[in-house]
């Protein structure tokens, strides 16, 4: 059986887990937990762990970046009609 290379088995995995962050749970993403229970390794485990971590982070942040955004559109949008309502 032929080994898939470390770099292109992390990049699969952070693809994965990329889906699988967007909740907004404190909680890790569970997406990649199969895989990482299938790590050769500790440090390959530690690895995946971190990078599984660091990507639910930034969906996190995407996430709330996105909800203030909404919320400042919605605020933006009730002025707006409240103008035309005044016309």
């Amino acid at each position: 059986m032929r080994r898939i290379p470390l770099p292109a088995f992390l990049m699969a995995v952070l693809l994965f887990v990329s889906a699988g962050a967007c909740g907004r749970s404190s909680q890790a993403s569970p997406a990649a937990d199969d895989v990482i229970a299938k790590s050769s390794n500790d440090e390959e485990r530690e690895g995946l762990m971190r990078a599984r971590d660091d990507i639910d982070d930034g969906m996190r942040r995407e996430v709330a970046e996105k909800d203030a955004e909404i919320e400042r559109l919605r605020k933006e949008n009730d002025e707006l009609r409240r103008r035309l309502d005044r016309k």
